[in-house]
């Protein structure tokens, strides 16, 4: 038993309720039912020069050298900026997003609020005018597929 969406495959998530089984681990995206068949997700390549991007400030030294490690480290590992209210810690991932783009890869930018989402969408879509930027969140977009996706990290 495999759920189709997070690909669980511990048992003890497992539930079969009145219209079969069904995985609690990801029960917060919905419930989707092992028995339904699921049409495979069809995406979109990434746009051509997508990764072209340009920055309304240059950024600090300092800024400059964490964008660059940023960079560099995001193939192999995790990274965490944490830093204060604007400290600029969209713009220290900005290269990062390109990076990412230029390997044709899509970038999910996750965040907690509705708000800033939105906000947050305009501004990248100025950073990266050839890329397709969307924001999704609850009652906002039925788009889901771009080249750089800014959304909630919660259910609707």
């Amino acid at each position: 038993m495999q759920c189709p969406r997070c690909l669980n495959t511990d048992r003890e998530y497992f539930y079969k309720g009145s219209r079969g089984w069904y995985c609690r681990k990801c029960i917060s995206f919905g419930r989707v039912m092992l028995e339904e068949e699921n049409e495979p997700v069809s995406l979109s390549p990434v746009s051509e020069g997508s990764e072209e991007y340009t920055l309304q400030y240059p950024l600090t030294k300092a800024q400059e050298k964490i964008a660059v490690r940023c960079a560099e480290l995001i193939d192999s590992s995790d990274v965490l900026l944490h830093c204060v209210c604007g400290a600029g810690k969209t713009e220290l991932v900005v290269m990062s997003i390109a990076k990412m783009l230029k390997e044709g890869k899509k970038v999910c930018f996750a965040i907690p609020r509705r708000q800033v989402v939105l906000e947050l969408r305009e501004r990248l879509a100025q950073y990266f005018p050839k890329a397709k930027v969307i924001a999704v969140c609850g009652g906002h977009t039925d788009v889901t597929d771009g080249d750089l996706i800014i959304c909630t990290t919660h259910g609707v």
